[in-house]
């Protein structure tokens, strides 16, 4: 006996293990950006930066406006804000992604290749692998002044 054309033969465990099998990502952004080794989301999920690249999370579309210059690299956004940390040519700098305000706060930090912030944003921990500044170094996030 045949099943009339159009009838799911399929049973329940095609679909258990079909669901089962997808990934856990919500979304995929496709970019030109190039290679790069840094992502970093904002603690609510809104904004994710990759290299020179700011996306909105919700809309999966790049924010123009928020485009880094050259050279620059995101590597975190300070926790429970859309303030994100820049590895810039001549030091460590800040953006704000909703006022616009930002500025060097570590000048003189180059070269920084890793970078981590407490979960309370009161320490910060920044790694470099080549220069004058090579070495990992924490700062006091609240004043920016390099601690012990």
């Amino acid at each position: 006996m045949s099943a009339p054309p159009g009838t799911d033969l399929r049973g329940f465990e095609w679909r258990y293990f079909s669901h089962r099998a997808r990934g856990d990502q919500l979304a995929t952004i496709e970019s030109d950006a190039g290679e790069f080794r840094h992502l970093a989301v904002s603690s609510d999920g809104h904004f994710v930066a990759a290299g020179r690249r700011v996306w909105n999370a919700s809309s999966e579309k790049l924010v123009l406006d928020q485009s880094l210059e050259e050279g620059d690299m995101a590597l975190a956004f300070l926790p429970h804000s859309y303030v994100l940390l820049i590895a810039a040519r001549d030091g460590l700098k800040r953006q704000d992604l909703v006022t616009g305000d930002g500025g060097m706060i570590l000048p003189g930090e180059t070269n920084v290749s890793a970078l981590a912030l407490s979960k309370s944003g009161r320490w910060l921990a920044i790694g470099s692998d080549s220069g004058p500044t090579q070495g990992l170094k924490v700062y006091d996030a609240r004043t920016w002044t390099l601690t012990g």
